[in-house]
């Protein structure tokens, strides 16, 4: 399906929804405590952002903002790329329930 190697995954009592964090070593995190949570579809959505090297594109991303500070448009394309990364992965993780 994915076919990536399985990172860590740990709780956190201060998080409010799951991440993946980590370039060398990357991990999931999900937050302790919520059990409305599906935690299959989080970690479907995490892993999704695994595969498609989202930690290393968003620190690109975010460095080419901070550097281009000035740029009003880059912020707003910025914006619009994050959504849609999660979009992407929303879908891939709806689309494995099926």
């Amino acid at each position: 399906m994915l076919r990536i190697c399985a990172p860590d995954v740990l709780l956190s009592p201060f998080l409010p929804g799951p991440c993946l964090v980590g370039l060398r070593r990357p991990a999931v995190l999900l937050p302790d405590g919520q059990r409305s949570l599906s935690v299959r579809d989080a970690l479907i959505h995490e892993l999704a952002h695994l595969k498609r090297h989202d930690c290393h594109w968003n620190l690109l991303r975010q460095a080419a903002v901070a550097l281009y500070f000035f740029q009003p448009l880059l912020g707003m394309l910025s914006s619009r790329i994050e959504r849609s990364d999660e979009e992407v992965c929303d879908d891939t993780s709806s689309g494995s329930a099926a």
